[in-house]
């Protein structure tokens, strides 16, 4: 009797276990989705998908897409993703990644594979690589913009002065042990302090000139934007 109760228990784990991932190839085929990078088309070979709201992308095609360099690890199960200075891994089934080697938790699912294409959650490469990511639920279209970087190394902005379009989103990134910030001199943008190795965004839809500052070193940390 105690063999048949563990068979039968065994036997409806494995249903369920089927019926999620029947689930998911479901919603994968329901909500194929438009993907494009700074305006252009992205053509991917698989289509990206969601899952439980998180979107899933064939992180070779993003990756490449966004002009970062990937490297797949068979033997680990590990995805190497590396743009510019920065440098994240992924791990299949994990929900445990490094960010410039500090140990990360991820907050959506797990990357995957899937239909031999390995898939990574879209936000987390977002947030890593200072991405602005846009969702139409009802387009069923992402927007991907990458952005200017700016980097605070030093006690100082790295690029003093840059020259950008309306509608680009600039990425300040801290490399130092303290922690920086960047304060609009005319009050029309202030992002939060951050740490090192930590992102904060700002998006420039108005042209003008913008002149900044640090605020806990503003008097001598400064950079000025110029929206064309």
């Amino acid at each position: 009797m105690r063999k048949l109760w563990i068979m039968m228990l065994t036997m409806a784990m494995m249903m369920m276990s089927l019926t999620s991932i029947a689930s998911a190839q479901e919603n994968a085929i329901q909500s194929k989705l438009a993907i494009s990078i700074d305006g252009k088309s992205l053509q991917t070979a698989k289509p990206s998908y969601l899952i439980n709201n998180s979107l899933f992308v064939p992180y070779r095609d993003i990756a490449e897409g966004i002009g970062a360099d990937v490297v797949w690890n068979s033997q680990n199960k590990t995805v190497t993703v590396k743009k510019n200075s920065d440098v994240i891994v992924l791990t299949i089934g994990s929900t445990v990644a490094t960010v410039n080697g500090v140990r990360t938790v991820l907050k959506v699912e797990a990357p995957h594979i899937r239909s031999s294409t390995t898939y990574v959650p879209m936000r987390f490469l977002s947030e890593s690589f200072g991405l602005v990511v846009d969702y139409s639920s009802a387009a069923k279209k992402v927007s991907i913009s990458t952005g200017v970087t700016v980097e605070l190394v030093q006690f100082a902005f790295q690029s003093e002065t840059i020259r950008i379009k309306k509608g680009t989103t600039v990425t300040f990134i801290n490399r130092d042990n303290v922690k920086h910030n960047a304060v609009a001199n005319d009050g029309s943008f202030k992002t939060p302090l951050i740490g090192l190795n930590e992102k904060t965004s700002v998006k420039f839809d108005k042209a003008g000139e913008y002149r900044y500052y640090c605020e806990p070193h503003k008097s001598f940390m400064k950079g000025t934007i110029v929206v064309e």
